[in-house]
């Protein structure tokens, strides 16, 4: 008996569906993408049990003709395209001709379509890939598709279906896609019964994040624009701003021609544009549309269609998180630095004021103030909490020379910087500025560092392999002037230590930056924020520091000059912005 074998078309077929249906949601996605093909502008889907028992997809897009109907079941027939080379320039979703024969060969599976101009329609029963009845019905313009008893045929693979929760939320999350980049499409998903979701068609795709994610994300978004020209190439959308976050990756979108992709390393580059923005643990939010000239993506990589490939993924990669974080940037210059006037209903303040001298814009690597090491002369003794309402008004010169105004209010605790804007209130704290501030300067000035010679070296315990580590890398360590000696195989001696350092916990230091090294040869940078990070960490102003006016306006004005404001090295926020609109919806004013 031969060992080599042919299958049966039927096992065939049920072997190359789980190239396309993995699970419900690729099904969904399918039938969907199908639907947006025909130029529908209405698309209802009702699942039950997560899609196992019962997915069913209905379009008013332009139907089939019966020939149709019946040739679309077949493997590898399509309308999008006649030949490979058509792939260059593909401007729809679907295009292998695979799926309905998929879905057909693992479910009980119906179609039912009519178009426009014909008296009726024609319905198709299928059974595990077997056609069990055909009727002529009378039905409206358009398809609908039932998928039922998903992998019934075919036991291994229904076993690997996660929980109905599970499931359910991957179709959620293809059904936030597909309506993202479809605002003028009504939109309807019901589960077991109950209304998950009602998109009607939206104006705008910000109108769509106001239907799925609500007013809050809608109150916290940016618009982004951005283009390259020489490679064809630009992206527009929107993303979270530094006060909003997530706990996990969910709420990126992005997509390439209008079709969704799950690209790895296009997400870490839109991670990337938030660095130094959110806390560690934290992500932002955003939907993204690339456009590209087709002939340099490659859209068949993938039997699902969920990746494309580009012919150069580092533009778009660096695109992506520079845009980002010009936005970033860009958005919080202005929620410092603005215009202000005081609302005509805001209530005047009773206090008296005194006008503060005005400062003149200076170049980014201008020194800082004498302040920046600037430690009180005696403790400040915190008493119950007050308010500092040293007001005054300071006047800009911003580099078109048009005048820019805000409020100082004070001081709250001793730490926190109270700003009075045309958006709001500005809290900053002083601690975590100063920090930022002082960080960018040394980064600046990363060959300028001053040391200071101990005069009783610090030892520092190790182990053997963490000492060698570090004299390997002794001269990393002198850049930022921390001279090291060997005395012992597991003793290290620190001989000179930046000024800035003198008072921090140089063994902790030094065994952070054996670990550091221990990783890799390519986390030398990383070395290098960390000390610069703990340098500007022990100089910056404390919590709890009195400033007088003109160290706090110094404070304001480097702020605002500087990168990279919205964190403090260590990733906690510098700022926290109180829109008017939602003080007043506080205090029931709206």
């Amino acid at each position: 008996m031969n060992k080599i074998r042919l299958l049966s078309p039927q096992e065939i077929q049920k072997i190359a569906a789980g190239e396309v249906v993995e699970r419900p949601a690729n099904v969904v996605k399918e039938l969907v993408e199908n639907a947006l093909d025909a130029q529908a502008t209405y698309i209802e889907i009702i699942i039950k049990d997560g899609g196992e028992s019962f997915i069913g997809v209905t379009d008013n897009g332009c139907g089939m003709s019966p020939e149709d109907a019946r040739l679309s079941i077949a493997p590898h027939t399509t309308s999008k395209i006649s030949s490979v080379d058509d792939l260059v320039q593909l401007a729809t979703f679907g295009f292998r001709g695979e799926a309905l024969a998929s879905m057909c060969a693992v479910s009980d599976f119906t179609l039912k379509t009519k178009r426009e101009n014909d008296d009726t329609g024609i319905q198709l029963n299928f059974k595990n890939g077997v056609l069990e009845r055909e009727e002529i019905v009378s039905c409206p313009t358009g398809t609908m598709v039932s998928v039922a008893d998903l992998f019934a045929n075919i036991p291994a693979r229904k076993k690997f279906l996660k929980a109905s929760e599970t499931e359910m939320r991957h179709i959620t999350q293809f059904f936030q896609a597909t309506a993202l980049s479809n605002p003028a499409i009504h939109f309807k998903l019901m589960c077991d019964n109950k209304l998950v979701q009602q998109c009607p068609p939206a104006e705008n795709t910000q109108m769509r994040v106001v239907q799925l994610w609500g007013h809050h994300m809608a109150q916290n978004i940016l618009p982004i624009t951005a283009e390259n020209d020489q490679k064809q190439l630009s992206i527009h959308g929107l993303i979270s701003n530094h006060q909003f976050q997530r706990f996990n990756t969910a709420n990126i979108f992005l997509f390439v021609n209008q079709r969704w992709v799950k690209n790895s390393n296009l997400i870490k580059a839109f991670i990337r544009g938030y660095q130094q923005v959110l806390p560690p643990g934290k992500y932002p939010a955003g939907v993204l549309f690339i456009k590209i000239d087709p002939a340099n993506i490659d859209v068949n990589i993938h039997p699902r269609k969920e990746e494309v490939q580009f012919l150069h993924e580092r533009t778009v990669e660096q695109l992506i998180q520079q845009t980002i974080k010009q936005t970033l940037e860009a958005h919080v210059s202005k929620q410092i630095i603005t215009p202000f006037a005081p609302p005509p209903h805001a209530p005047q303040a009773t206090l008296t004021s005194s006008p503060a001298p005005a400062h003149i814009w200076q170049p980014v690597d201008e020194p800082i103030p004498q302040w920046a090491a600037y430690q009180p002369a005696t403790p400040p003794t915190i008493v119950e909490p007050t308010v500092a309402y040293a007001q005054q008004t300071v006047t800009q010169t911003a580099p078109d020379n048009q005048p820019e105004t805000y409020r100082i209010i004070g001081q709250y605790l001793n730490t926190y910087i109270i700003i009075e804007n045309e958006q709001g209130l500005v809290l900053i704290d002083q601690h975590a500025a100063h920090e930022r501030i002082l960080y960018e300067l040394f980064a600046q000035r990363f060959q300028e560092v001053a040391c200071s010679q101990l005069l009783f070296p610090t030892v520092v315990a190790v182990t053997h392999d963490e000492a060698q580590l570090l004299i390997d890398n002794a001269a990393t360590l002198a850049i930022h002037g921390i001279a090291i000696d060997r005395i012992a195989s597991d003793r290290i001696a620190i001989r000179s230590v930046p000024v800035n350092l003198k008072n921090a916990d140089l063994a902790g230091l030094l065994i952070h930056c054996a670990d550091l090294f221990a990783q890799s040869q390519t986390n030398v940078d990383m070395l290098h924020e960390y000390i610069r990070a703990q340098m500007a960490c022990k100089a910056a102003v404390k919590g709890g520091d009195e400033l007088s006016k003109q160290q706090i306006n110094e404070l304001v004005t480097q702020l605002s000059k500087i990168n990279n404001r919205l964190t403090c090295p260590h990733g906690r926020p510098t700022m926290w912005i109180i829109s008017l609109p939602e003080l007043e919806k506080h205090f029931k004013r709206i």
